[in-house]
């Protein structure tokens, strides 16, 4: 059987990555983003073909494809009058955006590209896509973001990367977790449900106070930021970065959770998966902000902060 991946996210790479695991799929051609493709590559398990010389001419027999809103390689592969009666499995790898990865963006509707089927992490996605009108198969599949269950000696033996990154031992290394924010065109005719641009800002200029109040007040913080992989955040808001704060582009998920006493963020899944590993976590954000569709509404134990009482 000849399968097709398409993914333009590395956030639905990940979570694509289960799912093809799941499926005992190993070999595959490729179709989306360079960072994507860069995904598989590192991941032994898989065998990606020579699109460009093989694609063409191959007859696809299944196609798995990642979620993400607007124009991509996904939704140009839904419109592929090629692969029109191509079985189609999709995956959702957050909370948020869940029918407004499906629709037009032009005109609003809703399930223009709609898969035969979805793989959801938990069982509150599953409800909401049924409620938003999705009429295919829903599955679950274990997500490292939402399901994995951590053991508390992987965070044990953190000197060496404290030392890597000059971490005094009576300083606590406080990190943002940064995130991508959905440009919305003012042509788009839906409403994206996310954190967008100027919120991000917000909540990192938050970080930065406190970084200020808790260094006035003899708390010895070391600031850091993660960037998220597509650099697009980076490069607007690193104008707004505290003076002080150390710039993270790229490090193993486990040395940044043995890095960071305590994390700050909004609703990133790399910022979830630091609260399911036990760590102290803080979704910073205005009351406005609280408003809308964010972790600390599914996670309790997540705490919202718009003042300075850690």
């Amino acid at each position: 059987m000849s399968v097709l991946v398409v993914c333009t996210e590395v956030g639905s790479a990940v979570a694509l990555k289960e799912i093809l695991i799941l499926e005992k799929v190993s070999t595959f051609y490729f179709n989306g983003s360079k960072l994507a493709k860069e995904f598989f590559n590192r991941t032994c398990a898989f065998n990606i073909l020579d699109n460009e010389n093989n694609l063409s001419s191959k007859l696809i027999n299944k196609i798995y494809l990642g979620s993400t809103l607007g124009p991509c390689a996904e939704t140009l592969t839904y419109e592929s009058k090629r692969f029109s009666s191509v079985e189609k499995t999709s995956v959702i790898d957050s909370y948020w955006n869940i029918s407004q990865r499906f629709a037009d963006t032009k005109t609003g509707k809703k399930w223009k590209f709609c898969p035969n089927s979805i793989y959801v992490p938990n069982d509150l996605i599953a409800k909401k896509l049924k409620i938003e009108g999705y009429e295919g198969t829903v599955k679950l599949f274990n997500s490292p973001s939402f399901n994995e269950n951590y053991k508390s000696h992987e965070l044990i033996e953190r000197s060496y990367i404290r030392n890597k990154y000059k971490v005094q031992s009576n300083h606590k290394a406080y990190i943002f977790i940064s995130e991508y924010s959905q440009k919305i065109p003012s042509s788009w005719n839906i409403e994206a449900d996310q954190f967008n641009y100027d919120e991000i800002r917000s909540s990192l200029e938050l970080f930065n106070n406190r970084i200020d109040y808790l260094n006035r007040n003899g708390r010895n913080v070391m600031p850091f930021i993660k960037w998220h992989p597509t650099l697009y955040d980076k490069a607007n808001l690193e104008q707004f970065l505290h003076k002080d704060i150390v710039q993270i582009h790229s490090i193993e998920k486990i040395d940044l959770f043995k890095l960071g006493d305590v994390f700050f963020g909004l609703n990133s899944m790399l910022f979830l998966e630091a609260f399911k590993r036990g760590l102290k976590v803080f979704s910073l954000m205005t009351d406005d902000m609280k408003k809308k569709n964010n972790l600390s509404n599914y996670h309790k134990d997540i705490t919202w902060k718009n003042n300075y009482t850690f």
